[in-house]
């Protein structure tokens, strides 16, 4: 009973050593993860209501990446677009957009997956979680990355959001 005692008190300050010392690589998030979560914290949110190129910086701000922002989505598009494709869109990419064809502004919003995209729309006066399809099918420019720098890690898991907005 003593030699089992001693060897259960040996195995549990190892474990306690084990996790409460040792850096544990797989729970810190990646900066996509970083990026999407704060995105997603901000559904419902006004603060970025008409601002939708600052929406995505402060996104990736938040994810560890500040290599600049520009005035403007279809500045950032000229800056930063890498594709005009609309497949294999990679998660976490920002999805530019020109809804009033010539406008100087553009639109701007963060690709999650399944044809979908966090974004500060202002029609509804706040950030929300849409469909493509429409943007998809009217105005889309392609896909690019904040800053021009392409965040590192993978996303673990993505939950859509319940406000879906067209």
């Amino acid at each position: 009973m003593k030699k089992f005692t001693s060897s259960l008190l040996i195995l549990v300050l190892f474990v306690a050593f084990t996790v409460g010392f040792c850096p544990n690589a797989s729970a810190e998030q990646s900066q996509l993860d970083k990026i999407i979560t704060f995105a997603k914290s901000k559904i419902g949110s006004t603060e970025y209501v008409g601002l939708c190129q600052a929406f995505v910086y402060q996104c990736y701000k938040a994810g560890g990446i500040d290599n600049g922002s520009a005035p403007s989505a279809i500045d950032a598009w000229r800056k930063w677009g890498v594709s005009t494709s609309k497949t294999d869109i990679p998660i976490g990419a920002c999805v530019y957009f020109d809804e009033n064809v010539g406008s100087s502004y553009g639109h701007v919003g963060i690709y999650i997956g399944d044809n979908k995209m966090i974004h500060s729309r202002a029609s509804v006066g706040k950030v929300v979680e849409s469909s493509m399809t429409w943007y998809f099918n009217n105005c889309y420019l392609g896909w690019g990355w904040q800053g021009g720098v392409h965040p590192s890690g993978s996303i673990s898991t993505i939950t859509p959001a319940n406000d879906i907005y067209l």
